[in-house]
């Protein structure tokens, strides 16, 4: 068995798989919520009580996978650490209290991990791979089996919440507002996208949209599909203030009230950019996708 940590902007994770065969198959999980990303100040200093945050959940995470008869235990680390000023000073004190090793990666390192990862259960050819997380988002075209960009965009649903919206949902004018700027981000970006491209989303805003999507929509629990045209119909009941709707949301993804609009302006940005219509969500992504490098 393999276990591996993320430490993630706005939740950390410990995912054990057994490995037999090349294949990974889900063992154990544990996730806890720590939004590392509002520990960020505005010189992008990670603060002391924000490592201590990531000290402590780390430390809990390794004392449970000592229950497990691993025979190893990865660690990686993605936009929080990435883009803080004391990146290095932070991981060493991560790895120091905590000894674990723990890896940063690039915003290129994640999103070839996430597509990886993602074609583990879905082999698919052509398509756009999107990872909307908590610091960061990762964009990866692949058209004919070949990666014609993977890279990290710098805004994400917790961060965008913290630059942007004043309160607990954000308005409709914040909601533009976060959508304008990674419509700018991407506007730098040199590659074009055919529009009949599926978007396979990973990621927990992702999956927390898939949630609502269904109950709001009536849909199998099970459903993975979303369309443009949908979201926007959930947006909209959420920010004209449609009190059942926000129920829902309170009930079903409590963890993600506060970022699930901002990461739907995200979602929508590249949607509209790319005139996208169709998305399907994945379970499989980052995580597994890089166990499958370090393994094979």
């Amino acid at each position: 068995m393999i276990g591996i940590i993320d430490l993630g902007s706005n939740t950390a994770r410990m995912n054990i798989y057994d490995f037999e065969n090349k294949q990974l198959s889900l063992v154990f999980s544990e996730k806890k919520t720590i939004g590392l990303a509002s520990y960020i100040d505005q010189a992008n200093v990670l603060s002391n009580e924000g490592i201590e945050r990531a000290v402590s959940v780390i430390k809990k995470f390794n004392k449970l996978a000592k229950q497990f008869q691993l025979d190893s235990l990865h660690a990686i680390a993605t936009a929080s650490l990435r883009n803080a000023v004391n990146a290095s000073e932070a991981l060493a004190r991560i790895n120091n209290e905590t000894n674990i090793n723990m890896k940063i990666l690039t915003g290129q390192e994640e999103a070839i991990a996430d597509l990886q990862g993602v074609r583990l259960s879905i082999p698919f050819d052509d398509g756009v791979l999107l990872d909307i997380g908590g610091g960061s988002s990762e964009l990866v075209v692949y058209a004919n089996q070949e990666i014609q960009y993977a890279d990290a965009i710098p805004m994400g649903s917790l961060s965008s919440y913290m630059r942007y919206v004043k309160r607990v949902l954000p308005t409709d004018q914040e909601m533009m507002v976060i959508e304008n700027e990674m419509m700018q981000q991407l506007q730098v970006i040199p590659v074009t996208i055919p529009s009949e491209f599926m978007i396979y989303g990973v990621g927990g805003t992702i999956r927390g949209a898939r949630k609502l999507y269904n109950h709001v929509h009536d849909l199998e629990s099970s459903n993975n599909y979303m369309t443009k045209h949908r979201i926007e119909e959930m947006v909209s009941l959420l920010l004209n203030n449609e009190k059942s709707t926000q129920v829902d949301l309170i009930r079903i993804i409590p963890e993600r009230v506060h970022t699930l609009l901002p990461g739907l302006a995200i979602l929508l940005a590249v949607m509209k950019r790319y005139e996208l219509e169709e998305v399907t969500v994945n379970h499989q992504g980052i995580r597994e996708g890089y166990l499958i490098q370090q393994l094979t």
